[in-house]
């Protein structure tokens, strides 16, 4: 989107939010009161007030979790608030909103967890708590990979084995100077290339969970499962709650198998946690190999402005809407988006706040980043391909 309005494009949708909360009389309440609802309210910043648990469950009214009181739904009707759902199951879910309009309720005195997390509670914390909340943010801290996957999202296919990783002094800065702006991220990704092939990463990890652990949901290191991390390494993900995230490719790599489950065997086995991910997952296409929109301006907003990608970028002091378009510039030699990046140095107060919130959800000078020229954006949904199918090197 095109900044009109500069730090200031969420007035009006602060306002509107605004005034569905004093409809309520100003009181938030949690529907849900389970381990799900449990997990939601960590999930929110300290400055950030939930007035109760409501639940259908009568065994749970009374309890307290976090100090909150749990009421029971008739209470709940009596003194009214806005309800965000904080239930998993689907179905669930779903007879919850049921129950809410059969008891005169509207679709606009409650919401979804996730739509609440990612479209109310954001601004909200701005507006209200000058807090700024990022759903991710990344730190690639080489471009280096043990693969050479066709159609890498980041062109690290591209990159030689010798090209130099990125120094433990800039990647201590690129991290100190996101969290000068940044109050509370939810998921802040260590990546590659190949993060285990970084040889700092101890002590960045270390760093980054020392400093910063506080204002992190979750702390993630990503890796393609080719290298067992080293006890050093799991010592410190397990004493910050690192979250590994360990891609799968044995559909189309079947000899990796063996591999990745002796890297999962010993992640596991530490302590540590661990996402692993099913053997058929498929990867989209972004394009880059092949598109081109010939510098059109309309394309170009037209892809950015559709685009969902979640995936941020520190480095240094430049924050990048997108870091696949910085790594793939970089990696496969497009040598353009040069300058499609937010200087964070240049910014401060709450007016420098409101631009870097801005900025992360989508609004820029031009209104698209020049790689939208060479991307399939959201489209890329509609080029499904193999996860990790090799180049020949």
């Amino acid at each position: 989107m095109k900044w009109n309005n500069i730090g200031h494009e969420y007035d009006d949708v602060f306002e509107e939010y605004k005034r569905v909360l004093e409809k309520h009389n100003n009181r938030i309440v949690f529907f849900g009161a389970g381990n799900y609802g449990k997990k939601c309210l960590r999930r929110l910043h300290a400055d950030f007030i939930i007035d109760a648990f409501v639940d259908n469950d009568k065994s749970k009214e009374g309890q307290y979790i976090n100090e909150i009181k749990v009421i029971s739904y008739e209470e709940y009707l009596k003194s009214d608030g806005y309800i965000v759902i904080t239930v998993k199951n689907p179905e669930n879910r779903k007879a919850l909103i049921e129950q809410l309009l059969s008891d005169g309720k509207t679709e606009s005195d409650f919401a979804e967890w996730d739509f609440f997390f990612d479209k109310i509670y954001p601004v909200l914390l701005l507006y209200m708590y000058e807090k700024v909340y990022v759903p991710v943010v990344e730190l690639s801290l080489t471009e280096r990979c043990t693969l050479k996957c066709k159609k890498c999202a980041h062109g690290c296919g591209y990159v030689p084995m010798n090209m130099a990783d990125m120094g433990v002094d800039a990647a201590e800065q690129s991290i100190d100077t996101l969290f000068r702006h940044l109050d509370r991220v939810g998921n802040f990704y260590l990546i590659g290339g190949e993060t285990l092939l970084y040889k700092n990463l101890p002590i960045v990890l270390e760093y980054a969970g020392n400093t910063y652990r506080d204002h992190m949901e979750n702390l993630m290191v990503s890796t393609n499962g080719t290298i067992i991390p080293s006890d050093e390494i799991l010592e410190i993900a397990k004493r910050f709650n690192v979250m590994f995230n360990v891609s799968n490719y044995t559909k189309a790599n079947p000899n990796l198998t063996e591999l990745r489950n002796k890297v999962i065997d010993r992640i596991v086995s530490f302590g540590c946690r661990c996402n692993q991910f099913e053997q058929d997952r498929d990867w989209m296409d972004y394009g880059f190999d092949f598109v081109d929109r010939k510098g059109n301006v309309d394309e170009m907003t037209r892809v950015f402005d559709g685009c969902d990608t979640l995936c941020r970028e520190i480095r240094g002091s430049r924050f990048y809407y997108c870091i696949q378009a910085r790594a793939v510039s970089e990696n496969m030699h497009f040598n353009v988006s040069e300058d499609d990046y937010l200087d964070l140095d240049k910014l401060s107060g709450l007016e420098g706040k409101r631009i870097f919130f801005e900025y992360a959800n989508g609004f820029s000078e031009k209104g698209y980043i020049d790689m939208c020229n060479y991307c399939n954006g959201a489209d890329c949904k509609d080029y499904i391909i193999p996860a990790g199918e090799q180049m020949p090197r």
